[in-house]
C-alpha cells in the first residue's frame, strides 16, 4: 500500500493554516498581470472585480470625427438623439422598473450613458436597453439641422474656430440637402458600441448585438448653411493624423509624444499657440495653431534636452499612478477606448519610466513627416494655449 501524501500532522497543519493565508491573500488585492479583468472575445465588453457592493455599467459610443459634412451632423446630432430615446415614456418606466440610476453624457469624441444599479444586470437587460437605444424617435429634422447649422455660424466668428474649421475637406453643400435618420442609423452598430462594468464578481454576460436602429422617417431636408467666416490674422495651422496605439507601450508612447510636443511649443513659441487633441476611436487628430510661419513639422514635433525629458517623463509617470489609484474606471474605460488586452495600471506607469528620449524622439519625427500631414497659412492665433486632451 503507497503511503499518503501528508501525514496527520502536515494535514493538521495545513487546515489551520489555509484560513490565514486566503485571508492574507484577500487583503493584499488583486494579483498582477490583469487577473481582475474579464475582456469579451470580441473586445466590446470589459469587466473590472472590484470590492464594491453595487454595479457600475458604462456604454460607449464612438462620435464620428468631422471630416465631411455628413459627418459633422452625425457628430452635432447623435448625443441628442440618444437622450431623446431615453427620455421617452417607455424607456423611463421601463429604467423605473430596473431600478437603474442613469448619467448620459457626451464629448467631442464619444457619447457615455453611465448606469448605477446595486442588482446585477444581466444579458436579457442589456438586450432591452439596446431596444430602447435604436428605437425610432419624433424630432423635427429640419429645426435640428438648421439649429446645428446655425450654432456652427456663430462658433466660426471666433479666430480660432474659423481657423480650425478649415481643415474640414470641402464646404457644405449649398443648398444641402440631407437624410439625419439615415446617416444616424448607420452610424449606430455592434462593432462600435462597447461596454465597460465595475462589479464586485465576474458576470456571465456578452455584449448584445445592436438592433438596426430606426430613428424615425427618412425625412431630406433641404438647408442653406451660412457661410463660414474668413479666418483674419496671420498664421500658420499644422495637422497631424495619428494612428491609435495598438497596446500598451504604444498608448505610453502617445501619452509621451504628446507633453514632448506641448513642452516644445512653450520653448519656441513664447506660450503663444492653441494645441488641439481629440482621441477618436481608431485614429486620433493633432492640430497645432501658431503665429510663427517659419516654423518646421520637424521643430514642432520633437523632444526637449534629455534632462527635461526625464523630469517630463517622470511627472507622467507620476500623474498616471496618482490618478489611476484615484479612480479605477479611468483604468477600465481606457483599456476599452483602445480595445486594449487585460493589464494592471502599473503596467502603464513602468512602460512611462522606461521609454528613452531617442525612441520618442524617433516616433515624433516619423510623425512630422507622414502623409497624413497638412499645412494651412495665413491663420489667426490664440492667446492661451491648450492642454491635450485625456
Amino acid at each position: 500500500m503507497s503511503r499518503p501524501f501528508l501525514n496527520r500532522r502536515q494535514l493538521w497543519l495545513l487546515i489551520i493554516l489555509l484560513p490565514g493565508v486566503i485571508l492574507l491573500l484577500s487583503l493584499l488585492g488583486p494579483l498582477p498581470g490583469g487577473q481582475d479583468l474579464q475582456i469579451s472575445e470580441d473586445r466590446r465588453l470589459y469587466q473590472m472585480r472590484q470590492s464594491r457592493e453595487d454595479y457600475q455599467l458604462q456604454l460607449l459610443l464612438p462620435l464620428p470625427a468631422p471630416d465631411t459634412a455628413e459627418r459633422w451632423l452625425v457628430n452635432r446630432l447623435l448625443p441628442d438623439v440618444m437622450k431623446q430615446r431615453l427620455s421617452t415614456p417607455e424607456a423611463q418606466q421601463w429604467l423605473q422598473q430596473q431600478q437603474w440610476q442613469i448619467v448620459s453624457s457626451n464629448s467631442d469624441t464619444e457619447w457615455q450613458l453611465l448606469i448605477q444599479t446595486s442588482a446585477p444586470p444581466d444579458n436579457e437587460q442589456l438586450r432591452s436597453l439596446l431596444q430602447h437605444l435604436t428605437a425610432p424617435v419624433d424630432m423635427d429634422w429640419t429645426q435640428r439641422v438648421n439649429t446645428s447649422l446655425a450654432t456652427r455660424y456663430l462658433n466660426l466668428h471666433t479666430p480660432d474656430e474659423a481657423a480650425l474649421a478649415a481643415l474640414q475637406p470641402g464646404t457644405f453643400p449649398r443648398p444641402w440637402q440631407v437624410t439625419p435618420a439615415s446617416l444616424l442609423d448607420e452610424w449606430v452598430t455592434s462593432e462600435r458600441l462597447l461596454m465597460t462594468l465595475q462589479t464586485p464578481e465576474f458576470l456571465p454576460l456578452t455584449a448584445p448585438a445592436v438592433p438596426d436602429a430606426k430613428t424615425g422617417p427618412a425625412t431630406t431636408v433641404t438647408a442653406t448653411p451660412l457661410p463660414s467666416a474668413d479666418p483674419a490674422g496671420q498664421g500658420v495651422l499644422h495637422h497631424w493624423r495619428w494612428s491609435a496605439p495598438a497596446d500598451l507601450e504604444g498608448l505610453a508612447r502617445t501619452q509621451l509624444a504628446l507633453a514632448c510636443v506641448q513642452e516644445q511649443l512653450s520653448l519656441i513659441s513664447q506660450g503663444n499657440f492653441r494645441l488641439r487633441w481629440r482621441a477618436w476611436h481608431g485614429f486620433a487628430d493633432l492640430d497645432l495653431l501658431l503665429q510663427q510661419t517659419a516654423l518646421k513639422p520637424e521643430q514642432l514635433l520633437s523632444c526637449p534636452d534629455q534632462d527635461r525629458y526625464d523630469q517630463l517623463r517622470q511627472q507622467l509617470a507620476e500623474y498616471w499612478e496618482g490618478r489611476l489609484a484615484a479612480d479605477a474606471s479611468t483604468w477600465l474605460l481606457l483599456l476599452a477606448r483602445h480595445r486594449l488586452p487585460a493589464e494592471t495600471p502599473d503596467r502603464l506607469v513602468s512602460q512611462l519610466e522606461q521609454l528613452p528620449r531617442s525612441d520618442i524622439q524617433q516616433h515624433l519625427q516619423r510623425l512630422a513627416g507622414s502623409d497624413t500631414y497638412r499645412r494651412l497659412n495665413f491663420l489667426p492665433v490664440t492667446e492661451d494655449p491648450h492642454a491635450p486632451s485625456q
